[in-house]
């Protein structure tokens, strides 16, 4: 049990509800959701990557036809993904801690849609392994040619944007620190 002290214990019985002890013995949520956005209390973002690649996969779906139409050049095609579907996937990406689990996640799924983007027919005595290789070394090709980011690039590019907005030249912590100390 957690036993809350001082002026905490005041706030409790000034709203009327019931002891501390009460309330703090009911168990805890481990997470919490905020604007479509799951929090764990040991910073895992497990739950909320999966909640992101389900979202991306039902706009994914909902927009296949034009990510996978023959009369669109490939570019097109490339371009509509990484704006619709790639950005409902990094929605709120901004403060994950991206493990190498999580980044392999993020690759083989963005890898899937890219063979049906790219639409290149395995030869005939092609091995599936290396048909996929060739699919996703052309996908690579051709987001550098015409430099379009893949997932990972663009989350870790919003993940330095949103660090240096935190750090920057008008932020300042000195100021905070004498205000809070006043």
């Amino acid at each position: 049990k957690l036993f809350i002290e001082g002026p905490l214990s005041h706030q409790f019985a000034a709203i009327g509800t019931a002891s501390p002890e009460t309330v703090l013995s009911e168990p805890l949520s481990t997470t919490m959701s905020n604007l479509g956005t799951i929090l764990h209390i040991n910073g895992s973002t497990d739950d909320d990557l999966a909640n992101r690649i389900r979202a991306a996969d039902a706009k994914w779906y909902a927009l296949k036809g034009a990510f996978t139409s023959k009369s669109k050049p490939r570019r097109v095609r490339l371009r509509d993904f990484y704006t619709y579907v790639a950005s409902s996937l990094l929605w709120g990406s901004e403060g994950w801690i991206v493990r190498a689990t999580d980044a392999q996640r993020i690759t083989v799924w963005e890898n899937h849609k890219m063979r049906a983007i790219m639409q290149l027919a395995k030869h005939a005595n092609e091995e599936s392994y290396i048909y996929y290789q060739r699919v996703i070394r052309t996908a690579r090709d051709c987001r550098a040619s015409w430099r379009i980011p893949s997932v990972l690039g663009r989350l870790l590019h919003k993940q330095h944007e949103w660090a240096g907005q935190l750090c920057s030249a008008d932020f300042c912590f000195a100021a905070i620190l004498d205000w809070r100390s006043n």
